[in-house]
């Protein structure tokens, strides 16, 4: 069966919808909500795009850490426990370290969170960005742990390509949804990684690190958002070439679980895609009217778009500011 795999294409845009919130009212909370600037863009100011919690979550494991999603790189210094801060309600910031994963920061509590407890997280306004503006105002949200640990190990939840898939465009991006939240730190180009060697002989060896990859690694770079890796070969592949792909157990969720076994599947490359994406559909659709002042504006496309090319300079709704995620 020919599989359509067009939806990679496009590097780096984990869902099909994006959308531009309208400003009015709360900017620095969560409910006001990663891309790289373009050549010729006017730098704009960096926003938290995405949390993790998410404001308002409940329940939340108490060894877990805590991220913020930028829209646009960040200077890594300005990035600390006194710029990123975590505090229960009623209390002093808890103790941890502030890591820099690509445009997601994490925070890592030295100890577990407090159990069945109210925490505001906060990103402190002046925070600056590798293109020189800076964070406006504090970006704060709120949640609730839960009275327990996260010890469930994650797992994959599917993959693009399938496992034996044929007809994989060459210059396909290799995609891979978890179950939950990865620390973005174990996802890397140790343990997400693609090779010409037979599948079997990578199974045999279910290990965070692989101690052999009969054929070699291919290049490429790898890249974390929101629940989903992604592999990007350097090179187009090879055509009628068989891949695997493998993530190790070296990856780890956000309360420190590992994959239970290395994921492996393989795949074979045929043709490259060159056709053009399109816009399917659009909320609210055109001509429509009666529309809420507090929507948000969403696009679908026709397949996966690169997340470095959906900005405020390609995605704009004329008179109205707004975040494009």
């Amino acid at each position: 069966m020919m599989i359509n795999f067009k939806a990679l294409r496009r590097y780096l845009m984990p869902v099909l919808i994006l959308s531009i919130v309208f400003m009015a009212g709360c900017r620095g909370c969560r409910d006001g909500n990663d891309s790289f600037p373009q050549a010729g863009d006017v730098p704009t100011a960096p926003s938290v795009t995405a949390t993790y919690p998410e404001g308002g979550d409940i329940a939340i494991p108490i060894n877990n850490k805590i991220s913020a999603t930028f829209n646009m790189p960040m200077v890594e210094a300005d990035l600390g426990t006194t710029t990123f801060n975590i505090t229960p309600a009623g209390g002093a910031a808890i103790n941890g370290t502030v890591t820099l994963v690509g445009l997601i920061a994490l925070f890592e509590p030295t100890v577990f969170l407090a159990p069945n407890t109210s925490y505001t997280a906060t990103v402190n306004a002046g925070i600056r960005s590798v293109a020189g503006s800076t964070l406006a105002e504090n970006f704060t949200w709120t949640f609730t742990t839960g009275a327990t640990a996260d010890i469930i190990a994650p797992s994959v939840v599917s993959t693009n390509p399938i496992s034996d898939a044929i007809g994989v465009p060459v210059n396909t991006i290799i995609a891979v949804p978890f179950s939950e939240f990865m620390d973005p730190l174990t996802i890397n180009s140790t343990t997400f990684f693609l090779t010409e060697a037979p599948a079997a002989s990578i199974r045999a060896q279910n290990a965070s690190v692989l101690l052999s990859v009969p054929g070699g690694l291919v290049t490429g770079t790898v890249s974390y958002l929101g629940k989903t890796a992604y592999f990007k070969p350097s090179s187009p592949l090879k055509l009628g070439t068989t891949y695997t792909a493998v993530i190790t157990t070296g990856a780890k969720d956000v309360s420190g679980n590992a994959l239970a076994e290395n994921y492996v599947w393989s795949f074979t490359g045929v043709v490259a895609d060159t056709a053009a994406p399109t816009v399917a559909s659009t909320d609210p659709s055109a001509n429509k009217t009666g529309v809420a002042i507090n929507t948000k504006i969403a696009v679908t496309f026709s397949e996966m778009m690169s997340i470095d090319t959906i900005t405020n300079s390609t995605f704009k709704v004329e008179g109205v500011s707004g975040t494009v995620t």
